[in-house]
């Protein structure tokens, strides 16, 4: 019986040329890249402010950043990507990624619609190419199973600029409250169409030397009305009411304002004379402005 020999095993030709030297197909370059490629380093720094006020800073690699680290390893396995911008069939844009070989011509491919979000402090442009950068920089890094050192969660970072926080206002403690001072009548020459006795008191005191200080403080009175006072009180002695009747009303009384009123009682007791328009207060201090 003759013996047969089983034909030797064909073994695969190693293609010559450029790629000779690189993994010759996508999913052993594929491999390959990620034995050799570091983790991405970040090159970019920036601020985000919180709605209510804070902030907070972080890290990231930037797009030049990622693809100066990953193109050389990339070339070495024989990898490649584009990454075109393709119109949806529902009227919106996609980034696709498409990730091939340059032996044996495989692909692998995925897709991310750009989402309608507008940055603050940015136009509508602008926003759409800080989100473009970012999904171009996401897209690829994904598709080659890599990571940054720390990975970071916000496209606004790509805009390179960063904008500075407005100062928060320190808290302080609110200084305490001044005491009210009861609030004061409204001294008028007539009260609901008839004379007003107090007004016509106050004449009084200011034509026997009394001071318009002492009667604004205890009245509030207007411009008008103060200078039509003390115009008035020039002529006391020729205005058209009886002077009894002037001294005899209740003015400067002192309803609520306690019974001890130093102005009261010393119209009251006769101690304001004229010639002697400081004595009220010899006792008191200063005349009140």
């Amino acid at each position: 019986m003759e013996d047969k020999k089983k034909p030797a095993a064909k073994t695969a030709k190693k293609p010559d040329g450029p790629g000779a030297n690189m993994p010759q197909t996508l999913y052993a370059g594929l491999a390959q890249f990620q034995s050799q490629c570091p983790a991405i380093t970040k090159d970019s720094k920036t601020e985000v402010l919180t709605k209510k006020g804070g902030k907070y800073s972080y890290k990231y690699g930037s797009l030049p950043h990622v693809l100066e680290q990953i193109k050389p390893h990339m070339a070495a396995a024989g990898l490649g990507f584009t990454q075109p911008i393709e119109m949806l069939a529902n009227g919106g844009e996609a980034i696709r990624t498409i990730l091939f070989h340059v032996v044996d011509e495989e692909t692998i491919e995925s897709q991310i619609e750009l989402p309608d979000f507008k940055f603050d402090q940015m136009n509508v442009m602008q926003s759409k190419g800080s989100i473009i950068t970012y999904l171009r920089r996401y897209a690829i890094m994904s598709i080659l199973g890599i990571v940054a050192e720390e990975d970071d969660n916000d496209a606004q970072g790509d805009g390179k600029k960063t904008t500075k926080p407005k100062p928060v206002a320190k808290s302080q403690t609110p200084a305490p409250a001044k005491p009210q001072e009861p609030k004061k009548p409204w001294l008028n020459p007539e009260v609901d169409g008839k004379p007003n006795p107090k007004w016509n008191k106050a004449l009084k005191y200011l034509a026997d030397g009394g001071k318009i200080g002492d009667i604004k403080a205890k009245y509030q009175i207007g411009k008008n009305n103060e200078e039509r006072l003390l115009n008035d009180a020039i002529t006391f002695d020729d205005l058209p009411f009886d002077r009894k009747d002037a001294e005899d009303a209740e003015i400067l009384s002192t309803e609520g304002d306690g019974p001890n009123n130093p102005l009261d009682e010393a119209l009251n007791n006769g101690e304001v004379t004229p010639g002697e328009p400081n004595k009220l207060f010899d006792d008191q201090g200063p005349t009140p402005e």
